[in-house]
This record gives structure tokens, C-alpha cells and sequence, in this order.
């Protein structure tokens, strides 16, 4: 094997083969697009001791250690010469230089992409024929996967995700009127106005939202549009007939230009587009009530969660960790950059404390590929450097610097900043059970609406199709699931044209069927 060099692919090496040598034709043209020498006997008997060596060597390691993630991604592209594969990983390398010319890029994905599986115990490795495509394999190091749920689609994904984004809620004053006949969206905005302080009152109906209205006093009218008895649009312009000047924000699903204007000539000040996003939320609230100041961080408030401290100097490690640890939090140490992904990506931490300078991976290049994977957690750096360090940190993604030597005010402020605190159940994990609470609601309902739809669709009614396709619509996507909200997007929009065809309709309604079937099942896989 040690005499062998070239193109064939043994042992994880390219290899030299010591056949025949021969050229591959293309038949219309002419054109040599591969020649090489083949295989010979010996060469195919090398392969199978490889493998007959590798395969003993795999079947004495303990079965733990032999379960891994496999994933293939397969082309019908142009494919790959043997010498370009051998570069092919290379940072700022293209299969060549027409290839870059003609599709461009940096050359930095497929380097990022194995220094991250390598991270995680595994490899990424790739065949290929030239002018046919190629194969790339990805393969990570799980250990005991008997325990582990499988998810059996994107929406699970989603909904297992939701504790992910931490947004934090302003502290408001305020009287909040929301009009809204979604049980499950009126849940889901009482439990976010709940965590601002401000006070919320709900009705079901444009005309009980108008009675109110003009009965008793409000700062704010959060207006669903498409409501029974007296829809949004009618009630808002109703309200400015009447002299009230009360904000009004529209909650709609549908949010083409056209129909914002309308909502915007019936009197509504603003618009929050449904399924509602947290973020967006937050900021139209703030901008129509009074934001109450924050009170200042104080030495007896405690927090909840794990923070990764990333620091190579132990005098400081051990003097963050003594912050971190009083204030009720566990804390995971790690000594490079290395190791901070690696950890960052395979343990729950709540927050990254990221030195600047260390061994391997310093903090900017660490903080960088954690931002590639989609990472989404606070990122805060260490640094006694310049200003230039600074920026170079917060263009990497950190969300803020510590500057050393550590303060322990600033480090309270950045706790404040980031991480709920603890008295009794933190902000996250009570937002979490309730929006687990709401998701079951809203799964409870899916199947009665299902039947609702295919009756609907089987007697061309287009009105009440129209209606459960758009409560869907308007509430999937907050619930974690995106996918069935952009499928009922599409049903409704097929209902609503004029010259509908009703085999289109079906079709459509088949898609969001299945939809409903596998999220209701993924929950009974979870039960």
C-alpha cells in the first residue's frame, strides 16, 4: 500500500492504480473528459484488505462508540477531478480557477463545515466523477442514541427550538384593548403583555371592541381584522368617527401593501403581522406606551442557568466563576476557542463569556464560526485591549464587552441585560410552559377545523374555507409551526380568486391536511 500513489481512493487516501491506461470520451463531442490508469488486481486486493482491516478494527469498538449521524448530499453537477478534490477543503479554494470565475465565492464554506464536524467527533468526506456530480457525506460522533427522539419533521424542529430566542419584555405603562376572536392568539398576547406590567383587556368582535371603546378609557387598541359580527377595519373607522384618537394597531395575516394602506385609511395608526413575532411586538408597544426605566442592578439579585466562561488565564477564570456561582448560576470552564464551540454547540448554556485572546481559536475567530452554525445566544467578550479589539469582537457577533479587570457592577448590568432572573420561576421558563400550554390548544383545535375544511371544500363553500384556512394562517407559525402556515397562506389565497378552481382547491387542502396529521401525531410521539 506504502508504493501506491495517484487516483484511486483506498483507505482514505487517493491512490495511483497499476492497470491500463485509458481516456473517457465524450461520445457526442469527442473530448477527453477524464484519463488515468486503472485498477489492477493487486490494487483491488489492497482495497479489500483495507477494508477487511478497518472493518475489525470498527467491530472491536464498543457499540456506544460506533453510532454516529450520517448525511449525504448528492449533485448532478459538473463533478470533480482527483486533484481538485485534494484541495477542495482548502480555505479560499475552488475546484478552479473558471469555476471561480464563473460561480464566484469565498472558497470558506466547506473549510468551516469540516472544522465544525471535526468539533463534533466527526468528518465530512466527499467522492466525485467528473461530469456526473458528487457525493459529500457528513458523518458525527453521537454516542447512545436510545434515548434520543427523532424528530419527524421541520415543524417539531420549530416548536423544539422555541425556548431558543431570548427577548426581553420593556417594562410598560399602559390599558391595552385587544380585539380578538383567536382564543389561542388572545392567550398568546395576554401572556406577552402580562410580562410588561401593563393591563389588558380583551373582547371578541369589532362591535364589543367599539362599545368599550367609548365607555371607558384606553392607550392602546391592538384590532384583529377579520372578526365576526364587526370586522377590524370597520371598527377602527367607526372609533375615529366617534373622536377617539386611541392608537389602534391592526393584527392581520394579510399584509400585502395594499391592504396595510387600507387599514392605514380606516384609521389604524400601525400593524403587527400575524403569526405575531415577539421582537415586533415588543417594539410597536414601546412605541405607542410609556416605557417605565429599568431598576438598577443590585448585589442580591440572582439568576438561573449555565454560562460558558471561555478564559485561558486561570486567575480570572476562577475570579468570574466566584461572580457567576453567587449569583446562582452553574458555570462550565473551558480553556480555547476550540473547546468554547465544541461546548457552546453540545451543551445548554444561556450565555458565552468569550476571552479575546487564546490558545487555538482565539475569541474573534471562535465567536465568528459560532455565528456561521446559527448559534443565537448572548455572546459576551473579554478584552483589555484597544478599541480595535472592541470592534473587531462586536463585528464577529459578540452582543457586548466586558473590559478587564471585571467589574462586578458591569457584570450585573450585563446579567440584568441578558438572563432572567430567578426569584421563583425565571421570565423564560414560565413563558415557555405557558406558550407549551398554547401550543396544545392550538393542536387541540387542528383536527375539528380539518373536518370543518373538507366539508367547507366539499360543498364549495368559500367563505368558511377561506376563514379556517386564515385562522390557521394567523396562528401556526407563533405555535412553531411555519410550514402550515404558509400552506394555509396558499389555500386561502387559491379560495379567495374569483375563477377559483376547485381541483387546485383540493389540492392545496390535501397539502395542509397532511400538515395537521403529522403534527398531531409528532404530539402523540411526544406523549
Amino acid at each position: 500500500m506504502a508504493n501506491l500513489t495517484g487516483q484511486l481512493f483506498i483507505d482514505g487516501l487517493w491512490l495511483e492504480g497499476h492497470g491500463d491506461f485509458f481516456e473517457s470520451l465524450q461520445p457526442v463531442t469527442g473530448e477527453t473528459v477524464w484519463d488515468g490508469v486503472s485498477a489492477s488486481i493487486e490494487d483491488v486486493d489492497a482495497a479489500v484488505r483495507e477494508a477487511r482491516s478497518a472493518f475489525v478494527h470498527w467491530r472491536k469498538r464498543p457499540f456506544s462508540e460506533r453510532q454516529a449521524l450520517v448525511a449525504r448530499v448528492v449533485d448532478t453537477g459538473i463533478g470533480m477531478k482527483p486533484e481538485q478534490l485534494g484541495r477542495l477543503f482548502d480555505p479560499f479554494a475552488q475546484g478552479s480557477a473558471a469555476i471561480a470565475r464563473q460561480y464566484g465565492g469565498t472558497g470558506l464554506g466547506l473549510s468551516i463545515s469540516r472544522r465544525l464536524a471535526e468539533l463534533l467527533g466527526g468528518n465530512i468526506s466527499v467522492s466525485s466523477t467528473y461530469g456526473e456530480g458528487s457525493e459529500f457525506e457528513l458523518s458525527i460522533a453521537t454516542g447512545p442514541l436510545e434515548d434520543v427522539h427523532f424528530l419527524r419533521d421541520a415543524s417539531e424542529l420549530s416548536q423544539r427550538r422555541r425556548s431558543i430566542p431570548m427577548v426581553l419584555a420593556p417594562r410598560l405603562s399602559g390599558r391595552i384593548l385587544l380585539a380578538e376572536d383567536n382564543d389561542v392568539n388572545r392567550r398568546l398576547v395576554s401572556l406577552l403583555v402580562g410580562r410588561t406590567g401593563a393591563e389588558l383587556v380583551h373582547v371578541g368582535n369589532g362591535a364589543e371592541a367599539l362599545d368599550l371603546a367609548l365607555r371607558e378609557p384606553f392607550d392602546l387598541i391592538l384590532m384583529d381584522i377579520q372578526m365576526p359580527v364587526m370586522n377590524g377595519r370597520d371598527a377602527t373607522a367607526a372609533i375615529r368617527e366617534a373622536g377617539l384618537n386611541i392608537p389602534v394597531i391592526a393584527l392581520t395575516a394579510n399584509v400585502m401593501a395594499e391592504d396595510i394602506a387600507d387599514y392605514r385609511l380606516a384609521g389604524c395608526n400601525d400593524h403587527l403581522a400575524k403569526p405575531i413575532d415577539k421582537q415586533r411586538f415588543y417594539e410597536v408597544m414601546a412605541r405607542y406606551l410609556v416605557v417605565r426605566p429599568e431598576s438598577e442592578p443590585d448585589s442580591h439579585r440572582r439568576y438561573s442557568g449555565t454560562v460558558l466562561v471561555a478564559e485561558d488565564n486561570e486567575d480570572n477564570c476562577r475570579l468570574v466563576e466566584r461572580m457567576l456561582g453567587a449569583q446562582g448560576l452553574d458555570v462550565i470552564t473551558v480553556a480555547s476557542g476550540d473547546d468554547a464551540v465544541r461546548t457552546a454547540l453540545s451543551e445548554s448554556v444561556q450565555m458565552v463569556l468569550m476571552d479575546r485572546h487564546m490558545p487555538g481559536l482565539d475569541g474573534v475567530e471562535a465567536t465568528r464560526l459560532l455565528r456561521q452554525t446559527g448559534f443565537r445566544r448572548p455572546v459576551i467578550a473579554f478584552t483589555a485591549g484597544e478599541q480595535s479589539e472592541t470592534d473587531a469582537l462586536m463585528a464577529a457577533g459578540c452582543d457586548g464587552v466586558l473590559n478587564k479587570p471585571i467589574d462586578s457592577m458591569h457584570m450585573l448590568t450585563t446579567l440584568d441585560r441578558f438572563l432572567a432572573e430567578s426569584s421563583g420561576p425565571n421570565r423564560d421558563s414560565t413563558e415557555d410552559e405557558d406558550i407549551g400550554h398554547l401550543v396544545e390548544c392550538f393542536l387541540d383545535g387542528l383536527a375539528t377545523r380539518k373536518v370543518a375544511m373538507e366539508a367547507a371544500a366539499a360543498r364549495h363553500d368559500q367563505q368558511r374555507l377561506a376563514s379556517e384556512a386564515h385562522q390557521i394562517k394567523g396562528t401556526a407559525g407563533a405555535m412553531g409551526y411555519p410550514d402550515m402556515t404558509r400552506q394555509a397562506g396558499k389555500l386561502e389565497a387559491c379560495v379567495n380568486v374569483e375563477d377559483r378552481d376547485w381541483d387546485h382547491v383540493h389540492s392545496q387542502l390535501q397539502a395542509l391536511g397532511d400538515m395537521i396529521d403529522r403534527a398531531l401525531q409528532g404530539r402523540e410521539a411526544r406523549l
